[in-house]
């Protein structure tokens, strides 16, 4: 099986349904820095975050992105995920 395995960090913050940032980058440490200004007290606050961990050929011969996502509410849940998603 051939993986190319760059992985890519993506999340977009939403308020009331409403996208007010949108921040993607291959850089790990970028990402940490970034998140700290998210603030977390704001009233209808949801946060989508994706961790790509690059692509690989399946049985079938399909070039596939594997990936793990979510949309989280609240830091201690986003954070939990986020550790687990980069193990």
């Amino acid at each position: 099986m051939h993986r190319k395995s760059t992985r890519n960090y993506l999340f977009k913050v939403f308020v009331n349904g409403k996208m007010i940032e949108r921040y993607e980058t291959k850089k790990l440490c970028r990402f940490l820095r970034k998140l700290k200004l998210i603030d977390w007290h704001i009233s209808g606050l949801k946060v989508y975050l994706r961790v790509s961990s690059g692509r690989s050929l399946e049985a079938h011969g399909i070039l596939t992105d594997f990936y793990n996502d979510g949309w989280y509410s609240n830091k201690v849940d986003f954070d939990q995920s986020l550790a687990a998603f980069l193990e």
